[in-house]
């Protein structure tokens, strides 16, 4: 039988998987949640280049703005129109 408990309970101590990876997550095309960042590298209202350690994450769209910067977290608004990888 798992344990549910003690995995409910870790659920608000950050989504960093084990390898490392940044979690993402975009909302209605509006918002997008980046935690795990390790630094913005570009940002204009049309493009948001975020760096995530071994991968540059790139958020495209229209009146892109950073709402909240802190620790490792992003969070970005705007229209979301594409995101982008690249290593």
């Amino acid at each position: 039988m798992l344990n549910t408990k003690a995995k409910n309970e870790n659920k608000n101590e950050g989504f960093i998987c084990e390898t490392g990876a940044p979690h993402i997550e975009i909302d209605g095309g509006k918002i997008c949640l980046i935690e795990g960042s390790k630094g913005i590298i570009e940002y204009s209202e049309e493009t948001v280049r975020i760096n995530c350690g071994n991968l540059i994450f790139q958020i495209n769209g229209f009146d892109l703005i950073l709402e909240g910067m802190e620790n490792d977290r992003i969070r970005v608004c705007g229209k979301i129109i594409s995101t982008e990888f690249s290593y």
